[in-house]
This record gives structure tokens, C-alpha cells and sequence, in this order.
């Protein structure tokens, strides 16, 4: 006979299993020899019924403390403090399963109490027990046997799982929650994970966090409730996005180890489908005006920030601006015409990012004259716009003038470091001296690449501009475009 049919012996003919059978010796579902799909079958031999019951699981409530058991091939022991209740909560199978939970100990007094009340609250999916039912220092076996409604005279256990509870007067410790930071795991950047552990006693337990994957580059934590690691490591598997990773507690303590719940965190998948475009794909330095846009991105984590870059010699990048649209001047770093890289950075509101370049080709300006000129030109013209909005086209700008000090062309670069004192005085509502804004510049030239080395190697006349500037955009909400 074909899959999920058997053979009549009295109509002597093939006909078809029950729906929830794979295999069978007769049409009806008592007949099952394997169950179909997900289903599986009440361990009775063959035949047999199937029934759905995804993940059977029992979820025990020790006072505030709460320990979800649902491998039946283990049998944990669990630690309960004599002064608070105790629940079992059963959980995973359809309604027409029932829960039957029996008790032993070899050293308690109080069986036939306990199972009394056991055996008063057969069929419910809820047992509870006040608190001071069972006796300090004692221990306790749980039996849960998960069974089906009794069908054709059959009530036959499908599922079984033990638990040993260790009562003590103990404060026993346990943890409440496992959070992170962020919505998601970002794969990128630092993900800080923080665990509320109660009654931890430093000085008499110890504490270590069990992941999966074990592999994180962790960069601090591991033995404390907080846990910090990188989304990427050199030595170290990076984060997927999509992936879901797993934490749990594990604390030693005086009368044996407590394992919190599982946590589940998913890593956060970047911006997917949109473009980067620059136009025109050419033009001549400090002269043509670049037009940079995204646009059709999508992400379930917004808004979404877009950060533009020029790609520098040896790989750095010089930042150029954000916002969907970004429009700039370009400059060529020596005297010949060169291909620049400008990227794209396209990141949620979590963190995650995409990445997109394009290339344009720049001719370069060989007149000194001909730079000051067109220079002096763009920072006149942005200081009559909103000024803080623009500063990263007068760093732009300012690496123009700074390429031709060591010219003659004294004279020039004076009025054009004037433009600059100018602009600064309107972005800032601070006026500046010729001297200052000199170490400004090149002290920000210094470290155009290393924007986190700012603060640490600018002299003191360009701390304070960039204080001003970072005090000026904070009410702006553009203090990242200072930074």
C-alpha cells in the first residue's frame, strides 16, 4: 500500500490512514503505528493515539524565584525557602490533557498532606501550596505525569518529568530578569546585558553567565550581573542578524546551584533596500556642488540616520554630513586629478548598519588663487544659512585652506582664516582670534580621521570652539554632526 494507508484484510484493498497517522493498522485514530507531523503518540505500543503537545513544559514558582522545567530527560533539584508558597504551573498541550503530580520523600513527615492536596487539584492546570507546608530541611521528589483525557478505556502517561525540591530557611538567590540594552542585540558596537539578581551574597556564592554561543567577545562581566560584549571580535565569531542568542544565570551557592530561566534576545538585522546615489558622478574641486541621497530604505527599527564619508588615503574617512540628502563640495587631497570614495552609512535607530559607496571622479585645482577664491566664496555663502548645519563642509573648506599655508599667498589665506572667524562668531555667538581658529583647524586636521582622539589632542583655543559648537548644537539636536 502507499504512505499513510494499510491494507483491509476483509475488503482486501488498500484504504487510508486516520489524518493523524503516518502509518497504521486500521481507519480509526486509536489505530496509529506513527503519528504525522508535529503529533506524537501515547507510548502504549502499537497501535496507539497521537495528539499535539508542543513542548509540554512545567513552570514552578518558588516564592518570587521561578524555574521553567521542560526536558523530561533530566530531573533538576530545585531550592525552596520554607517562608514563601509554592506553584506548579502546567503548560504546552491541548485542553483535553490533564496533569496528575505525586509526591515522596525520604525524610519528610507530611507526604499524605502534600499529595492530598495534590490529588484535590487533579485536572487543574494551576497547584498551589502556601507557604510553611513543607518542613525545613527536608526534601521532596515530584512526579508530573502529563496524560490525555481518558479515551476508549486507555488513560496511559505521555509525558514525564521530575523535579526534587530542597526546602530551606535559607534566603536562597535567584534572578527576576535578564534585559538589554537596546530592543535587540546590535552585531555592531557594544551590547550591554544586565541581570536583577536577588539575594546574592557575594562573599558565599558566585555567579557566571552561560550563553549560547558560548564564543561572545566579552569585554567586561561574566561574574557579575552585567555582561558587556562586542558584536564582532578578531578572535571571536560575529553576531549574525537574525540570529537568536540565549543567556542564563548560574549561581553557586551554600546549598547547591540555582539556574535562572532562559532569556532570548534576536540580533538586529541592518537596512535593506534602498540606494545610494551621488550626482554628478564628476566635477572640479571645491567648484562643483555634490548632491548625496538614500532613499527606499527599510527597517522595522526607526527613524534611520544616514552619515556620509569621504574615503581619505590609507582607508580613513573624513566626515562629511547626514540626512537623507546631503549636499557638499568635494577637494582633492594633492595637485592631480584623483577618484574619490564617498560612503554611505545607513543605520537604525539600534544600531545596526548598512554600508553603500560610490565613486566620483574630481578634477583638481592647480591655482592657489583659484582655491582661496572659490573658498572664501562657500564660507561667505554658509554663513548666511544655518550656520551648525554646515560645519562639516567648513572642515571641508578649512583642509582647503590649510593646503596652500606653506604658499605665499599670505595675504589671502588671512582673509580667508577672517570668512572663518566670521562664521564661527555666527555659529557659536562667540568671537575667536586669528590664532585660535589657526589651532582649530589644524588641530581638527590632526585628527580628522580619529574623531574619538579629539578631545585628548586639541589645544585649549580648540577645545573651546568645539565646546561652544557642542553647546550651540545640543539645542539643535545636530551635536552628533559636531562630534
Amino acid at each position: 500500500c502507499p504512505p499513510k494507508n494499510y491494507y483491509d484484510q476483509t475488503d482486501l484493498e488498500c484504504k487510508p490512514c486516520h489524518e493523524t497517522c503516518a502509518s497504521c493498522g486500521g481507519s480509526s485514530d486509536q489505530n496509529c503505528i506513527s503519528c504525522a507531523g508535529d503529533l506524537v503518540a501515547i507510548p502504549t505500543g502499537a497501535p496507539a493515539i497521537c495528539i499535539s503537545c508542543p513542548s509540554p513544559r512545567i513552570a514552578l514558582e518558588l516564592g518570587e524565584a521561578k524555574f521553567l522545567h521542560k526536558d523530561p530527560s533530566v530531573t533538576p533539584t530545585v531550592y525552596q525557602n520554607s517562608s514563601e508558597p509554592l506553584k506548579f504551573v502546567y503548560a504546552g498541550c491541548p485542553s483535553d490533557t490533564v496533569l496528575r503530580v505525586s509526591v515522596t520523600s525520604t525524610t519528610a513527615g507530611n507526604i499524605e498532606q502534600i499529595q492530598a492536596t495534590l490529588d484535590s487539584t487533579l485536572n487543574k492546570q494551576l497547584i498551589e501550596f502556601p507557604a510553611s507546608v513543607f518542613e525545613p530541611e527536608k526534601e521532596y521528589d515530584f512526579k508530573f505525569q502529563i496524560m490525555p483525557a481518558p479515551r476508549g478505556g486507555t488513560n496511559q502517561d505521555l509525558v514525564i518529568m521530575n523535579v526534587t525540591v530542597q526546602v530551606t530557611t535559607d534566603a536562597l538567590p535567584w534572578v527576576s530578569t535578564i534585559t538589554c540594552s537596546e530592543k535587540e542585540l546590535i552585531p555592531e558596537g557594544t551590547n550591554y546585558m544586565s541581570a536583577v539578581v536577588n539575594n546574592f551574597d557575594s562573599e558565599t556564592m558566585s555567579l557566571k553567565w552561560v550563553t549560547n554561543p558560548d564564543t561572545l567577545n566579552v569585554v567586561y562581566g561574566g561574574n557579575t550581573s552585567l555582561l558587556y560584549f562586542e558584536g564582532t571580535g578578531p578572535k571571536k565569531a560575529a553576531l549574525t542578524p537574525g540570529d537568536e542568542l540565549t543567556f542564563q544565570i548560574s549561581i553557586q551557592h551554600p546549598k547547591g546551584e540555582y539556574l535562572s530561566p532562559i532569556f532570548s534576545f534576536t540580533v538586529n538585522s541592518p537596512p535593506t533596500g534602498g540606494i545610494f546615489t551621488v550626482s554628478p558622478s564628476s566635477g572640479d574641486s571645491l567648484v562643483t556642488e555634490f548632491t548625496l541621497n538614500s532613499s527606499s530604505w527599510v527597517d522595522a527599527d526607526l527613524p534611520l540616520t544616514y552619515k556620509y564619508y569621504l574615503t581619505l588615503e590609507g582607508g580613513s574617512l573624513r566626515f562629511l554630513g547626514t540626512g537623507q540628502q546631503l549636499k557638499t563640495y568635494l577637494s582633492t587631497e594633492s595637485r592631480s586629478d584623483q577618484q574619490l570614495v564617498i560612503v554611505c552609512h545607513i543605520i537604525d535607530e539600534i544600531g545596526a548598519k548598512t554600508v553603500r559607496s560610490q565613486t566620483v571622479s574630481l578634477k583638481a585645482i592647480q591655482d592657489d588663487s583659484v582655491v582661496l577664491t572659490s573658498t572664501s566664496t562657500k564660507i561667505q555663502g554658509l554663513s548666511g544659512a544655518v550656520p551648525i548645519q554646515n560645519l562639516p563642509q567648513v572642515v571641508q573648506l578649512a583642509s582647503a585652506i590649510q593646503s596652500v599655508t606653506e604658499s605665499s599667498l599670505l595675504d589671502s589665506q588671512k582673509r580667508q582664516i577672517e570668512s572663518l572667524i566670521k562664521f564661527l562668531t555666527i555659529a557659536t555667538g562667540t568671537t575667536f582670534t586669528e590664532s585660535q581658529v589657526l589651532d582649530y583647524v589644524l588641530s581638527l586636521n590632526s585628527v580628522v580621521s580619529k574623531p574619538e582622539l579629539i578631545v585628548a589632542t586639541a589645544a585649549d583655543s580648540a577645545l573651546d570652539i568645539y565646546d561652544a559648537l557642542r553647546l550651540q548644537a545640543g539645542s539643535t539636536g545636530l551635536s552628533g554632526i559636531v562630534d
